[in-house]
């Protein structure tokens, strides 16, 4: 089994059952489907979709027909939840910032961009954003 975590797969996932499945020895799980690839799977978890060995690794993991995502240029914070003192320019919704370069061993993907805050560079979690 590959365990893929939903979020991060690049999979668009679709619940297929409408009530919990239950078997006997390992208890409750849903349907999950991709809509783009059609790769099936079980969640016991939240967030968590166990994928059988009969798929390949590498789609398992990743998406074939996933959207590619682009790095927007600038965004506007629609609500962030983070805490400290380097963000307190970014957490004021509304607020439009420029996306920069990401500190070494970091990249701008789909689970969040980088922004300058107070001081430092900090990401902003999809979710928080919108691009403009």
């Amino acid at each position: 089994m590959y365990h893929v975590d939903m979020s991060e797969s690049g999979h668009d996932f679709d619940k297929q059952n409408l009530v919990t499945v239950h078997d006997r020895k390992k208890g409750g799980y849903d349907l999950y489907k991709c809509k783009n690839c059609g790769i099936i799977g079980k969640s016991r978890t939240i967030g968590i979709i166990q994928i059988p060995e009969s798929y390949n690794e590498i789609s398992a993991y990743k998406c074939k027909k996933q959207i590619e995502f682009t790095v927007p240029k600038r965004i506007k914070i629609t609500k962030c939840l983070a805490h400290g003192k380097q963000f307190a320019n970014v957490v004021i919704p509304g607020s439009e910032h420029d996306v920069v370069s990401p500190p070494d061993m970091y990249v701008n993907d789909r689970t969040g961009v980088w922004v300058m805050g107070i001081g430092e560079k900090v990401k902003i979690l999809r979710g928080e954003y919108e691009p403009i």
